[in-house]
Formats: C-alpha cells, sequence, structure tokens
C-alpha cells in the first residue's frame, strides 16, 4: 500500500478543479490507493485483468478470483487516475465500474478467511467512493457525493477494524489518513457534525507521525489539518467516533478523550464542570495555580485547543470550602437553581435583595444580616470570594421593606447596633 501525498505541491496537483468557492476542495486519494505500477497503455492492463477473470473457476478458486477482482479494481482506480478531471463522464464510469469490481472481490474476500485481504479491498473501494463523489459532486451535487463520502468514510472504518495500528503501523496510516480526509470532506461539504471527528482523527494520525519520525505523512497533513480550521473553526467538542486505536489515544464519549490512559476534557467542559470562566481556568493553567495540592493537568493540540485533565476538573469544582471554617464545602452548585439549593456571589445577592454590595458584605462577614439563624457562606479560596446561599437569599428577602432599603433604614427585624 502506498503512503500519503509526500508534499503540499503534490496535493495540490490532486485537487479537482471545481466552479465556485461554494463547492469543497476534494483531496485526491491517488496516493493512497495501492501502488500499482504505471503503465503507458491503462486500457491493456484493465484487458488482461479481466481476461485473467474469465480463466479463474470462482466456485475451485474463490480466493484468486476475488484477488483477480481485486487487481482489477485497481487497474481501473490506476486508469481513472490518469484522466483529465475535466473529463466527468469517463471519470464516473471507471470509478463506477472500479467500485464494481471491488464490491464482487469483497464476495470473496471476507474479513473471516482473509481478514487483510479483506481489509485492503474495503480500503481501496473506501478510495474508489471518495473519488468517485468528487465527481458526483459536479454531476448530480451535494446529497449524491454526501452518500458516497459517507459510503466510504464505512468502508475505512471497517478496515481499520483490521488495520490496528499496533499490528499494522504503515496500513494504519494509510487508512486512517483516508478516514480523516473524508471526515474533513463531509465537513466542508456542509459544515456537518464530522467536523470535530475530522479534526480528533487528524490530531490521531499528527501524534502518530509526530512519534514516527519516518513518516511521509508529516508535510502534508498539518496544512489540511490547518485548511479545514480556517474554513470551519476549530471543533469545540469531540464526536463519537469508532478509530481503531491504542491505548494511547482514543475516545471515550462525545467530548472525553483518553491520552495514556488518563482522560481530558475540552477547555469549555472542563471550566462548566469546574463553574468558573474559560478565561478564569486558562489563568489558572497560566498561573500553575494548584487544587488538592496538584496542578492542573492539560493537553495542547496541534491545533492549539486546550484539555484539561478530568482528575483536575474535578479537584477544581471541589476547590469550594465552608467561610469561615475553611473545611471543604463539598459538591456545590454556584448560581440559580430550582431547587435553591445553589449559591450566588455577593454581587448577585446584592442585586436580588436591593442592597449595596457593602451592605451584603457587612451582613455576610459582620454578622450583621437581618435574621436569626447563621447565613450559610462559602468560599473559593482560589479568589477568595464569597457565595451565599439562595435560601438564605431568600429569607433575607422577606425582611426587607417593599420600598426597599434607604439610608438610616433597617430592614425588619434587625438588631439595633
Amino acid at each position: 500500500m502506498g503512503n500519503i501525498l509526500d508534499n503540499e505541491a503534490d496535493m495540490d496537483k490532486q485537487k479537482i478543479r471545481r466552479p465556485n468557492t461554494d463547492q469543497p476542495v476534494f483531496l485526491s486519494l491517488q496516493t493512497v490507493s495501492a501502488q500499482v505500477p504505471a503503465t503507458k497503455d491503462p486500457s491493456r492492463d484493465i484487458a488482461a485483468r479481466r481476461n485473467e477473470i474469465l480463466t479463474l473457476d470462482r466456485n475451485r478458486e474463490p480466493l484468486k478470483w476475488a484477488e483477480a477482482q481485486h487487481r482489477l479494481g485497481e487497474a481501473l482506480l490506476e486508469a481513472a487516475f490518469s484522466i483529465s478531471p475535466t473529463k466527468i463522464l469517463q471519470l464516473e464510469e471507471f470509478y463506477e465500474s472500479a467500485a464494481t469490481a471491488f464490491r464482487q472481490a469483497l464476495k470473496e474476500r471476507t474479513r473471516v478467511s482473509v481478514p487483510d485481504a479483506w481489509a485492503e479491498t474495503k480500503n481501496e473501494l473506501g478510495v474508489t467512493l471518495f473519488n468517485l463523489a468528487s465527481v458526483a459532486h459536479q454531476r448530480s451535487g451535494k446529497e449524491t457525493a454526501r452518500m458516497l463520502l459517507s459510503e466510504a468514510l464505512q468502508e475505512f472504518r471497517d478496515a481499520l477494524e483490521v488495520r490496528e495500528l499496533d499490528k499494522s503501523p504503515k496500513d494504519w496510516e494509510t487508512t486512517q489518513t483516508c478516514l480523516a480526509s473524508t471526515l474533513a470532506e463531509l465537513a466542508i461539504l456542509d459544515g456537518s457534525e464530522t467536523t470535530s471527528e475530522a479534526m480528533f482523527a487528524y490530531q490521531l494520525l499528527l501524534d502518530e507521525i509526530r512519534r514516527n519520525r519516518q513518516s511521509r505523512s508529516k508535510p502534508v497533513l498539518p496544512a489540511r489539518l490547518n485548511a479545514l480550521k480556517k474554513q470551519l473553526g476549530s471543533a469545540p467538542v469531540i464526536a463519537n467516533i469508532r478509530l481503531a486505536t491504542t491505548d494511547a489515544e482514543s475516545v471515550r464519549d462525545k467530548s472525553i478523550i483518553t491520552r495514556n490512559g488518563k482522560s481530558y476534557l475540552p477547555l469549555s467542559l472542563a471550566a462548566a464542570k469546574a463553574q468558573a470562566d474559560e478565561s478564569t481556568v486558562r489563568k489558572w493553567i497560566a498561573n500553575r495555580v494548584t487544587f488538592a495540592g496538584r496542578a492542573i493537568e492539560t493537553y495542547t493540540s496541534l491545533t492549539d485547543d486546550i484539555y484539561v485533565g478530568e482528575d483536575s476538573a474535578r479537584r477544581m469544582a471541589q476547590r469550594f470550602t465552608i467561610w469561615p471554617s475553611h473545611k471543604p464545602a463539598g459538591t456545590v452548585v454556584i448560581g440559580e437553581t430550582d431547587d435553591g439549593s445553589g449559591f450566588l456571589g455577593l454581587t448577585a445577592a446584592a442585586r436580588i435583595l436591593g442592597v449595596s454590595h457593602r451592605t451584603m458584605w457587612l451582613w455576610v462577614t459582620q454578622k450583621k444580616a437581618p435574621t436569626d439563624r447563621k447565613l450559610e457562606v462559602i468560599q473559593c479560596p482560589v479568589s477568595d470570594h464569597l457565595y451565599v446561599s439562595e435560601k438564605d437569599i431568600a429569607e433575607l428577602k422577606k425582611a426587607i421593606p417593599r420600598s426597599g432599603l434607604r439610608r438610616g433604614r433597617r430592614p425588619r427585624g434587625a438588631a439595633p447596633q
């Protein structure tokens, strides 16, 4: 099997020209298909392959017959790669014929009997469908292209079930490249949910390339990834995705990734779990603020997206203490809740009660609140901000006249000072 494009110049040569900028730029998968020696007359090679099939008895030699069908598909695919991108009808004919040959081969090349050969044909069928989608987009429109790309995507995913990274890294790299490119084209085609999936698929591939310095993929894929990021923006969430990966990095659900056995959340999700603004979490990371004695664990992807360790997000969420004892407050909710179990900052509480921030601060810190019971207050030890329980705010509101407080006027029940 061949490797992916050697450099950006080669990549540009394989792009199919498009009539307007609203259409996607399809990256031809020519150089990730099988390395079939180019012939001066592709038609002779195709004829030879077809003649070979006629000489074989499928019932007596099913695997040889399937291999001949596979080689015919490769010959047709190679012939299509030599045709000018402007000859749409001819391209379509060759790609459809190649797809038919690969499907015929899969009737005997099963995963159970010959898993490696099955995965090889699955990959080549995916390559064929991918390139057929680029032609169909110009002839039939987005819906046909989307359907073909979805079919190609499934073929690559099937192949990756056999082409595992730890068992056959080169084949894995080839098919993973195809998978990432297909996801990217689907995303560019209509801005679908495959955007984040494509970003992650590329990221997974690039991480492996970075570990394997001998890979020829490195010059091209960052350019492809940057093109996707520029057109669609960085995906905020990683979609649920099925990839053949090792424990080094995999997807657990729609937002959590795993690296080396540790789970990481996108910054936005980590901030939400920690009940803090993203900018605040960024400052904590930059300033190496510790929670429970440990700094925040992070992972920065090659697309400059920040992920926060799930354990770190949990420790950040558990940062609140009971004021003034400084005992752990456990799990709390910052903000208004339906059942009144949340905590509000002094500014928000003062606004609800119609009092000044200073008055609220005095009530909380100097025990001057117009209530007989002790206020339930928690504190963020990082910012020193105080938060009052919603239930206490509701009680305080009952003690304040409807007309509000005026200078020198005490709430009902307030003791003289």
